[in-house]
């Protein structure tokens, strides 16, 4: 257990690595090893780059792992983490939406929980360059994600 509470500063961590392989079974096994009082900290852990596993996970259209690291944080937490950008300004679905994964799976998984205002603030995070979610979709040409993104959030239309 020491070892997988062990990161060194802004080294990726046993868990960035299992999200990016998209090992749900050894994700759950690792995280069953964390005392639950270091889960939620262990989940958010942030590289050099300051990309938690969330960000690997989504990057990677791995939404399974995606709803695992969910679960391990509380209501008014799941926000904070799907909201935190890395160096880039891009949030977990930022990756998500702009990968060569259509995977409008991703986006359900990880804003189906919000309540609609809340969705509409996260669909309209800009990453560094100015890019919204939508915005990074339609670049990469991700159509299924898109229509889910506007299925989920119809007042993006509105704007």
């Amino acid at each position: 257990v020491q070892v997988l509470l062990m990161q060194r500063l802004g080294r990726p961590t046993v868990l960035h690595f299992v999200a990016y392989a998209g090992n749900v079974a050894c994700l759950q096994a690792i995280l069953a090893r964390y005392p639950e009082s270091e889960r939620y900290r262990a989940v958010n852990a942030s590289t050099k780059a300051g990309q938690t596993p969330l960000h690997c996970a989504a990057r990677l259209g791995h939404h399974e792992c995606v709803r695992v690291l969910l679960s391990q944080s509380t209501e008014s937490q799941h926000l904070q983490a799907i909201c935190k950008p890395d160096r880039n300004g891009r949030t977990p679905l930022h990756l998500a939406a702009n990968s060569r994964f259509d995977n409008p799976e991703m986006v359900t998984v990880v804003l189906g929980p919000l309540p609609e205002a809340e969705r509409f603030t996260v669909l309209n995070m800009q990453d560094r360059l100015g890019d919204t979610i939508l915005q990074c979709a339609t670049r990469a040409s991700n159509t299924k994600t898109m229509k889910a993104i506007l299925d989920l959030c119809p007042a993006l239309m509105e704007k």
